[in-house]
């Protein structure tokens, strides 16, 4: 009879769910003959089973009233790219594990077999689930029967296709100005690197095992030999760190950086010379081609704090890239990524003094030969600050030629200068930078403009002469001589010395400079004069 065969099927349903999944019970039972109310029940029931549960382990509960703290799992689905309803409740670290409990059953479009319900599951079990197995005991299990042949190091994981693909994600928490201008300058940029890949032979099953993630040393396991090119040990660090490999067969390694960028000169293309554009070159010259680096939506893969822009910039995260491209040789493919990062400046508009700095009210009471070059119009001195500020900022860019003379003429006079950004240090930079790692005692390269790199010339290099007489002395009607002061200033252009001072920079460094080559710090023109009563002394300084 139908009636007594109904609490049979009840009973076989009920030892089922116990020891199995509970859908799959359904699958035999609901072929045979069961009331009509057999297709709600299935549908029921799978609608359940898709939600995404925290405590699944068998056996375990929630744990409602504790607020879980917030681990590495957490910083996986901020740097993963999930959905912005995942992303939003992320943001609120108050919910307690049963209110985690009722937001992840309740949001539609996280399912029990989706990456961020793993991930979640990761991160919230062991912190809100009562009858957990033992954590350590889990581990110890995924290690001994996942990671005892050898061979896995030294085997990249592909599986589809002929080659495996790596996700990069970065976070910058800090920049600041390393170089202040030679050859465009440099920052120091401080966070992490994010590197993620699926290795399917390190799979296992969670529920049965205990665990999600197991942590693992570098050389457990196979990893990208992705490094920074050309890299400085005294400047650029890839911190070796530990590596979470998640049972579901995806692997996260996290890397402390500390990386020098290069930053554009102005003769760079494709850049906009109001903007610094500096760049960090990563290579893996080791894995032949066989692995794939993939950077996806900028937006979501560079992570950029609020505080990690460097003095008179902000660092623009809608235009900061990370590029990936492949270049072959005879005998191996290169995989190259170049991380772009986009300083913007805070003001485009010329100002004798930066933001940090108030404009006062002092006089100019003397013009340099590169100002009246520019304005041949505006050689009257005795100007007040503010008339020259406002010539200069009524017309020109901030990176325009005019506002880098201005503001390297009057800075010092005009500006009551607060900046973080110590005109001192940065003066000391660029002299030690151009002393110290150029050749700048031997004449400069005398070509067209003095300033085509492509080649050198026999000409001979232009020295403008400047004689200031100060004071006549000694004059003698007898013998009709006279003695008198001078001050004599010699001009001439080597490019060796020149920089691009960021904004709030400095415009103009010292150099000691000397006749005698072996107290001299730059070339300078040897030179005599006639009829001296007194030797020549030694130019005390170069500007």
């Amino acid at each position: 009879m139908r009636g007594g065969a109904l609490p049979r099927h009840i009973f076989l349903l009920v030892l089922c769910a116990k020891q199995l999944d509970l859908v799959a019970c359904f699958d035999p039972l609901l072929s045979q003959d069961v009331p009509v109310i057999s297709g709600y029940v299935k549908e029921r029931f799978t609608e359940e089973s898709s939600k995404c549960d925290i405590c699944v382990f068998n056996g375990s509960s929630i744990r409602d009233d504790v607020v879980p703290s917030l681990t590495k799992a957490v910083t996986r689905l901020w740097s993963s790219e999930v959905s912005d309803a995942i992303s939003t409740v992320l943001e609120d670290h108050s919910n307690t594990c049963g209110e985690w409990s009722n937001i992840l059953r309740d949001t539609g479009e996280l399912t029990a077999d989706s990456t961020d319900c793993f991930d979640l599951r990761d991160w919230l079990s062991w912190q809100c689930c009562n009858g957990m197995p033992s954590l350590s005991e889990c581990q110890a299990t995924v290690k001994r029967t996942r990671l005892s042949d050898d061979t896995q190091q030294m085997i990249i994981p592909i599986t589809k296709g002929s080659s495996l693909e790596v996700k990069m994600s970065l976070h910058i928490s800090e920049s600041s100005i390393v170089n202040y201008g030679v050859d465009g300058g440099a920052v120091e940029v401080t966070g992490s690197l994010l590197l993620s890949w699926v290795d399917e032979r390190l799979k296992w099953n969670s529920l049965e095992e205990g665990c999600s993630s197991v942590i693992v040393q570098e050389s457990d396991i196979w990893v990208p030999k992705l490094v920074k090119q050309d890299a400085n040990e005294a400047t650029d660090t890839l911190e070796v760190s530990k590596i979470d490999v998640l049972a579901d067969g995806r692997i996260f390694w996290t890397r402390e950086v500390r990386m020098r960028a290069r930053c554009n000169t102005s003769n760079e293309k494709n850049f906009q010379r109001s903007s610094r554009v500096c760049m960090v070159d990563f290579v893996d010259n080791e894995d032949n081609g066989l692995v794939r680096y993939v950077t996806g939506d900028a937006r979501k893969v560079i992570h950029i704090d609020d505080d990690a822009s460097i003095p008179q910039y902000t660092l623009d995260e809608n235009q900061t890239t990370i590029v990936a491209n492949t270049s072959a040789t005879r005998d191996n493919v290169i995989q190259k990524v170049q991380l772009q990062l986009f300083f913007e400046p805070l003001d485009n508009v010329c100002n004798i003094c930066d933001r940090t700095g108030a404009l006062t009210n002092g006089t100019i009471n003397s013009l340099t030969r590169d100002w009246i070059e520019l304005f041949p119009e505006q050689t009257e001195e005795g100007f007040q600050c503010f008339v020259y500020n406002s010539l200069l900022n009524s017309t020109y860019s901030i990176f325009s030629e005019e506002c880098i003379a201005g503001r390297a003429n009057f800075e010092e006079a005009c500006c009551d200068d607060d900046d973080t950004l110590s005109i001192f240090e940065c003066e000391d930079n660029i002299h030690e930078l151009i002393v110290d790692g150029l050749n700048t005692i031997t004449p400069p390269d005398p070509s067209s403009n003095e300033q085509d790199e492509s080649f050198a010339t026999e000409d001979q290099v232009e020295v403008s002469v400047l004689l200031d007489v100060v004071q006549f002395i000694d004059i003698n009607v007898q013998s009709n001589t006279f003695s008198m002061l001078v001050s004599l200033e010699l001009q001439w252009f080597d490019k060796r010395l020149a920089w691009e001072p960021f904004i709030g920079g400095c415009h103009r460094v010292t150099y000691r400079a000397s006749i005698d080559s072996e107290l001299t710090e730059i070339w300078v023109p040897t030179f005599d004069l006639q009829n001296k009563l007194e030797g020549v002394q030694t130019l005390p300084e170069a500007h």
